[in-house]
């Protein structure tokens, strides 16, 4: 007598049910159980065990089976796929890319595209992009482990293994584009999904640990009964929005990944190869997955500026891949943390933060700009050596200079001694206004009144000293305006 091991409904057709069992059995009922039929595919191995059935999500008439036959020392993969309610089947596993000795347990129809499979087994975990033709491993960084199940859950596949925990492939956006055009012959931007503008616990990651290097705790539990080893702890995906691009070998010719914002303006370059090739990631052949963090381009420069950038408001975004002369742009939607809207924030508040995160990234540059000119000047007039009528000049540039971005070690702005700082009188300019980012950048909401009030002072001090700089600056006929 067969063990039945799992029945299996239809959700795209009320009544239909499928049912396999542990020695090779499968049937079918048509009308929510009543009567059941034998639809054993011909090829079933003796004794095989039915370990999934996968109804498709497209097609109620369509289905697959995974079946193993390693209890007879049968290690071959078993995926079975019908088209017409099992009246006949194709066995879609016959040396076509899975090894003949890896046994399959699980198979997986992607609930989007059709055609686009994804099978689990003793040795990991492999794709096909059509229909089961070809298979060809999914591995990636996945360890050599027995896959016991899989779904497709949030455009995620997730994974549970025997003895591996559980892991997820983030994103199958581009595998779903890959079914849809196999044949890529020139680098390729993928369209991203969409991306939501929330923190999450990456940014803890980057936190001190509590209690030591060990753990991760809250540091009011005194009895450490919250304590987590921090082995244990899963990884989290990257901030932001993930974008993918394949390209057919290693590119040569500068590749540039930028963010345009309204009116096609470039609101972030997340890399440039042929400006930065130090600071972009390595570009090889095949997939590569990149990730812009949701942030504009950086706050300033130097030891003061150098903060991350605002975080752009949801809203549609465009993603712009150039390689060398050749262009590719793709939309991209950033959407709303849905639990700032239960708590009554609006896209009109998080665009009032932006905006005033973007005067103060404008007045830090300002600031700088201020800066290289007054050390410009004062060097001019101390080359080769201050002349006496000018020593009273380079003392108020140096004092200027002072009260912009503070004087580091060796007459350098851009620190906190010498005048600015820590017992050493009034902050210079540039720290009140990266102070007043931060506190700004680190809430999401609109920006409080005190906040509004000191930009406020903040800009009446800036003009003042703008004003300063440029008379300073155009004395000797050199005049340089610094709005």
């Amino acid at each position: 007598m067969a063990d039945d091991l799992g029945i299996r409904d239809v959700a795209e057709e009320k009544g239909v049910l499928w049912a396999g069992t542990d020695d090779g059995i499968v049937q079918i009922s048509r009308d929510n159980g009543g009567n059941w039929t034998n639809v054993t595919p011909k090829d079933m191995p003796r004794f095989g065990l039915v370990n999934t059935i996968e109804t498709s999500p497209h097609d109620a008439a369509r289905a697959f089976l995974a079946v193993t036959a390693y209890r007879t020392d049968d290690y071959r993969p078993y995926i079975f796929r019908t088209d017409d309610y099992g009246r006949t089947w194709t066995l879609v596993s016959n040396g076509n890319g899975i090894p003949t000795n890896h046994f399959i347990r699980v198979v997986r129809e992607d609930p989007v595209r059709k055609g686009l499979l994804y099978a689990g087994g003793e040795f990991g975990v492999y794709v096909s992009f059509n229909d089961g033709r070809e298979w060809q491993s999914l591995q990636s960084n996945l360890p050599v482990t027995p896959v016991t199940d899989l779904v497709v859950s949030q455009g995620d596949l997730v994974l549970s293994t025997n003895g591996r925990s559980f892991w997820i492939l983030d994103d199958m956006t581009p595998l779903r584009e890959l079914a849809a055009r196999p044949s890529q012959t020139a680098s390729h931007l993928f369209q991203p999904r969409d991306s939501y503008r929330i923190r999450t616990s990456a940014d803890e990651a980057d936190d001190a640990y509590v209690f030591g290097a060990c753990c991760v705790a809250n540091a009011r539990d005194i009895f450490t009964g919250a304590r987590i080893e921090r082995h244990q702890l899963g990884e989290d995906p990257p901030e932001g929005a993930i974008i993918y691009a394949s390209f057919p070998r290693a590119p040569t010719e500068a590749v540039t990944l930028s963010i345009l914002g309204a009116g096609d303006t470039i609101i972030r370059t997340v890399f440039d190869t042929g400006k930065n090739a130090d600071g972009s990631p390595k570009i090889v052949a095949g997939l590569n997955r990149f990730n812009w963090d949701l942030r504009a381009d950086p706050l300033g420069a130097g030891r003061q500026g150098g903060a991350p950038g605002p975080t752009v408001v949801p809203g549609r975004y465009q993603v712009r891949l150039t390689v060398g002369s050749r262009t590719e742009t793709a939309p991209l939607t950033v959407q709303m943390d849905p639990r700032l809207t239960r708590v009554h924030v609006t896209t009109q508040d998080l665009q009032k933060q932006y905006d005033l995160l973007a005067q103060i990234k404008d007045a830090v540059s300002q600031i700088q700009r201020a800066a290289t000119a007054v050390r410009e000047r004062r060097a001019r007039l101390t080359q080769p050596s201050p002349a006496a009528g000018n020593q009273e000049q380079v003392a108020a540039l140096t004092a200027l200079e002072r009260e912009l971005v503070g004087v580091a070690e060796g007459g350098r702005g851009g620190g906190r001694g010498g005048g600015g700082g820590r017992g050493g009188g009034p902050q210079p300019l540039l720290s009140e206004f990266t102070s007043l980012y931060n506190f700004v950048a680190d809430s999401e909401d609109k920006p409080t009144a005190g906040a509004s009030a000191r930009w406020n002072e903040l800009k009446k001090s800036l003009d003042e000293k703008l004003a300063r700089v440029n008379a300073q600056t155009s004395s000797g006929g050199e005049s340089k305006k610094h709005p």
